[in-house]
């Protein structure tokens, strides 16, 4: 099993920490999702494990070289992908999928899996990226994996067990505070972020 992401890995980190507009877009919108997360954590898609060391619990990831980087800081990661988590069932009580990895799975296969290895109870915490959104400039180049409307991968979490707690609309902006949280009423069309929890029934 190989990932697109093993060739970058090593400067991985830096390239996010670049741009300081990142760093604090991204310290917005995984707020909720580490304020989620709560007892034995698995951290989906966790990449070098730049969000484990305040989740604490297991990271997984497909990519090989990714996790190499994640272990020489001593964090503790799986190999292994969404479709098929190599976890016993009700295993943690939260699940975080943060940086949009939900984009690049199979939701159904997926959101299934999660609630297979969650306890009832238990939340899981992820962040998505819109399929269209208003813009000035051209957009960035799609992805079929991004939301038409939260309730895309609302519906088929609903199949799965799942209850939304919280659904979370932002914006980004290329200014300072480069991300701001949109009252729903206003959201249609605007969002390109979104932070969604959900509880497993």
């Amino acid at each position: 099993m190989t990932s697109p992401y093993d060739d970058g890995a090593d400067d991985y980190d830096a390239r996010f920490a670049a741009d300081p507009r990142t760093v604090q877009r991204y310290r917005r919108l995984e707020a909720p999702l580490l304020a989620a997360a709560r007892g034995r954590v698995l951290d989906l898609g966790c990449g070098t494990g730049r969000l484990l060391p305040a989740l604490g619990g297991v990271g997984l990831d497909p990519s090989a070289g990714l996790l190499r980087r994640a272990r020489a800081t001593g964090l503790r990661v799986v190999r292994g992908a969404a479709p098929a988590l190599p976890f016993r069932d009700a295993a943690f009580d939260a699940v975080v999928a943060a940086n949009a990895v939900f984009r690049y799975l199979d939701a159904p296969r997926a959101l299934a899996e999660c609630a297979r290895v969650l306890v009832r109870g238990g939340r899981l915490a992820l962040h998505q990226l819109a399929a269209h959104t208003f813009r000035i400039t051209p957009p960035h180049a799609g992805h079929p994996g991004h939301l038409r409307h939260p309730r895309d991968l609302l519906v088929p979490a609903a199949a799965c067990g799942f209850a939304p707690e919280s659904v979370l609309l932002y914006r980004g902006l290329r200014f300072w505070p480069y991300i701001v949280r949109l009252p729903r009423k206003v959201a249609a069309g605007l969002w390109d972020h979104a932070v969604i929890i959900l509880l497993k029934q």
